[in-house]
């Protein structure tokens, strides 16, 4: 009898083994992808957010001269999760480009209009434009195995798209941010009890409470 394999991730076998992404790489993969993914990649590597901030990034959340972010993932467990991004010349440029992305109306600044607008596959969305994180993951993975480089590596050791926020970070410090800059602008920090998210709840927050942070990153000077 063959027995079935564990599937514990405390086994080598069974932890991925993801590759850091590099700029090459980057470019690679952007040039495979469509210009909804290729616009969600870049937001993603000026401001160092996941895939659900990404896909949950509004037009109504530019204002006042910032980009507000709120990340979902650690919200419950400091209030680091809070920021406001000042907009600078690269971030405006990513959202005008977006207002324009395929002629479709959007409250979401990354979003894509479906070939067909079946109830199963709107039902649950917030708009029908919405981009679901499990879906940008699995697009970014189709453009990534369009290039060679990563196709002839074994699954589990392609990049993700959650590299992209890694490369950000890297290329952030290559330039000369300090460790503390790009851990704000990551929304990395220790747990602890956050008295605005617990307390008083987020519908409660105000601008004030959003921890201001910078993301001055060029997209065409580091791409180049």
């Amino acid at each position: 009898k063959i027995e079935e394999r564990s599937t514990s991730k405390k086994l080598p076998i069974n932890q991925k083994q993801r590759q850091p992404l590099d700029l090459a790489g980057f470019k690679a993969i952007h040039e495979k992808a469509p210009a909804w993914l290729q616009l969600a990649m870049e937001q993603s590597l000026v401001t160092l957010q996941g895939r659900s901030e990404i896909c949950n990034m509004k037009h109504v959340d530019y204002h006042d001269g910032h980009l507000f972010v709120i990340r979902a993932k650690v919200s419950g467990d400091t209030d680091m999760a809070f920021i406001k991004i000042k907009i600078t010349d690269q971030l405006d440029e990513l959202r005008r480009r977006s207002l324009t992305l395929d002629g479709t109306v959007s409250p979401y600044l990354i979003h894509r209009a479906p070939e067909r607008r079946r109830r199963q596959w709107t039902e649950g969305k917030p708009h029908w434009t919405y981009i679901n994180p499990d879906y940008l993951s699995k697009a970014f993975a189709e453009a990534r195995d369009q290039v060679e480089r990563f196709a002839s590596m074994p699954e589990r050791e392609r990049p993700s798209f959650h590299e992209v926020r890694g490369l950000g970070a890297r290329t952030y410090r290559a330039l000369g941010m300090s460790e503390e800059a790009i851990q704000a602008l990551m929304t990395h920090a220790h747990k602890r009890t956050t008295e605005i998210y617990l307390d008083r709840g987020a519908a409660a927050l105000t601008d004030d409470d959003y921890n201001p942070v910078v993301a001055p990153l060029v997209l065409k000077e580091v791409l180049k």
